[in-house]
């Protein structure tokens, strides 16, 4: 029998099926740190667009609120407030909370005084007008009252809050101030 012997490995011999495998797991381990870092991307951006819209909600919802308080400061009279907001100014209290979650944006076209012009598109970036409400909070004298019967001077305090939205209705900010007023 002839036999033939056994073929002598060299040391570099047995690593030529290894750099396949090396090759191969560099490879996945690459994938793996380009697709994590196209998520992050893509969670990035997303996180921008909605800094973005509630930014656009914020600056609507003050602009509204500033709207408020100039509205107030331009009346030379003292506005009666009613329980209906229909001379502008509400009873405090009766638009009731406005965290309340019937406080809704249809809530908000219904019963709050628009930004600007009626039925103009007044905050380009802003899907809809902002708009504001104005409560009466309360009166409070300039000093104390010691039982004469002349007239007394003070201040009324308002309590104006701003509703706002962003590119969509998904972002909705509140802002509120107390504004001080004096009436001759």
């Amino acid at each position: 029998m002839n036999r033939k012997p056994a073929p002598t490995l060299r040391p570099g011999d047995r690593q030529a099926g290894m750099a396949l495998v090396l090759s191969l797991l560099f490879l996945l381990i690459l994938t793996i740190l380009g697709v994590t870092s196209m998520n992050t991307s893509t969670l990035q951006e997303k996180m921008a667009g909605n800094m973005k819209n509630q930014y656009t909600a914020f600056q609507a919802s003050e602009s509204a609120l500033r709207d408020g308080e100039s509205w107030l400061q331009q009346q030379t009279s003292r506005p009666p407030p009613t329980s209906d907001g229909s001379s502008g100014v509400w009873n405090l209290g009766t638009p009731g909370d406005f965290l309340d979650p019937t406080h809704d944006f249809s809530w908000w076209q219904a019963n709050g005084e628009e930004y600007g012009p009626d039925g103009a598109q007044d905050i380009a970036s802003a899907s809809d007008d902002p708009r504001y409400v104005i409560e009466e909070r309360a009166f409070a004298n300039d000093s104390v009252n010691l039982g004469l019967s002349y007239g007394i001077s003070g201040r009324y305090y308002y309590r104006v809050t701003g509703f706002g939205v962003g590119s969509t209705r998904a972002a909705q900010v509140l802002t509120q101030s107390s504004y001080p007023r004096r009436y001759q």
